[in-house]
């Protein structure tokens, strides 16, 4: 019994260190680009994974668009930047587009 709960415990907690992973920008950008949905009537990416890291050269302004979102609480910065990354049309943002945290 004590090993069926501790199995139990090990899958839930790689499950959501999966989930936690995957929901990150990566090392690099992916092939398939981030595409902008709404859900439960909040706007996000379908697939953080597809950024990746934010040129150096994009930094100050991938900061300045996330700081947008900035309240009393929290602070965004850039931390994922995607070339291709595409609107909730599914058109392609014109300079790309950042993921912000």
């Amino acid at each position: 019994m004590r090993f069926c709960r501790v199995v139990s415990l090990l899958a839930i907690w790689v499950g959501v260190a999966g989930c936690t992973l995957a929901l990150r920008p990566g090392a690099f950008e992916g092939a398939a680009p981030p595409r902008l949905i709404t859900l439960d009537g909040k706007a996000g990416w379908d697939n953080p994974a597809a950024f990746g890291p934010v040129p150096a050269e994009l930094q100050a302004t991938g900061d300045a668009i996330c700081s947008s979102m900035n309240s009393r609480w929290r602070r965004f910065h850039a931390t994922g930047y995607h070339s291709r990354a595409q609107d909730i049309n599914g058109e392609p943002f014109a300079k790309g587009a950042y993921y912000c945290e």
